[in-house]
């Protein structure tokens, strides 16, 4: 039968006198007059065991909940340093996201108002009076769709401004790179003096440095915007699928169930424009 040390619960032999991990003298080896009856002390060395361990695992457990108070702490900090996205920029990516939705329902009026041309052109339009008087319809209110669209479009065109701002520092950068390039090879040739070449150099890195600051603040209150975004898509996904648990549980009727769902699918469909456009933008 295997032994164990009492204290630290290793494997020891039976000729052992101290436990060759902890170095604790063996009950078995003990004189008897230091001893109780063996059997009482070794239940007492158990329960001291065990408060043991229920104390490292309070310990552990308090530990672990400090840690995860100040990983949140961390998070938040993170999140506080993270400057908040201007308005005017807010402004600007949902104007381009109305652009892009107002080209999107062009594109699907193109392709009604071509069906339609076509179906004016058949035999049957001139044949069916009936048919031929609802395409009519159809094809007049396409087109006068179509001029509606064109007008928003050229609404929001002119307050938009282009490009977005992450392309124009991206371009700004990009300009600070080639002037301290063009500036090496100028004094390499000896255009311009010493003197001059340091102080412009200087002068184009700390501008460099500073659009550089500023697009990887933008691209950050940006990615903040769209994490805040998916979480509310989450929010309103979880809302979907209780309205469809309601629905299963009999609570609302079919009607109820799939105007709400229409809705929440319409939020959903908004959202993800919303934060696919907010990630194109900030590339």
């Amino acid at each position: 039968m295997e032994k164990h040390c009492p204290y630290c619960g290793s494997k020891v032999k039976s000729s052992d006198r101290f436990c060759i991990v902890c170095g604790k003298p063996l009950l078995s080896n003990l004189p008897e007059k230091n001893t109780k009856n063996q059997k009482e002390l070794e239940e007492e060395i158990e329960e001291l065991s065990q408060n043991e361990t229920e104390s490292e695992k309070k310990k552990k457990k308090k530990s672990k909940g400090k840690d995860k108070d100040e990983d949140q702490e961390e998070e938040k900090d993170i999140n506080e340093k993270i400057k908040p996205l201007p308005n005017e920029i807010k402004e600007q990516i949902k104007l381009n996201i109305e652009l892009k939705q107002i080209l999107e329902k062009k594109k699907k009026l193109d392709e009604k108002l071509e069906e339609y041309q076509k179906a004016v052109k058949s035999d049957k339009y001139e044949l069916d009076y009936d048919f031929a008087e609802d395409i009519t319809k159809k094809l007049t209110a396409a087109k006068t769709v179509v001029q509606e669209l064109n007008e928003k479009q050229k609404e929001v065109e002119i307050q938009l401004e282009k490009p977005f701002k992450v392309q124009q520092l991206k371009d700004a950068i990009e300009k600070k790179v080639y002037q301290l390039k063009n500036l090496s090879k100028e004094y390499k040739l000896k255009k311009i003096g010493k003197d001059v070449f340091k102080k412009l150099k200087k002068k184009y890195k700390q501008e460099k440095i500073d659009l550089d600051v500023e697009i990887e603040d933008l691209r950050k209150a940006m990615e903040m915007w769209a994490t805040e975004l998916k979480m509310d898509k989450n929010d309103i996904k979880s809302e979907q699928r209780l309205n469809k648990g309601r629905y299963s549980s009999k609570e609302i009727s079919e009607e109820e169930f799939l105007e709400k769902d229409k809705q929440y699918k319409k939020e959903i469909a908004e959202l993800e424009l919303m934060i696919k456009s907010i990630e194109e933008l900030a590339e």
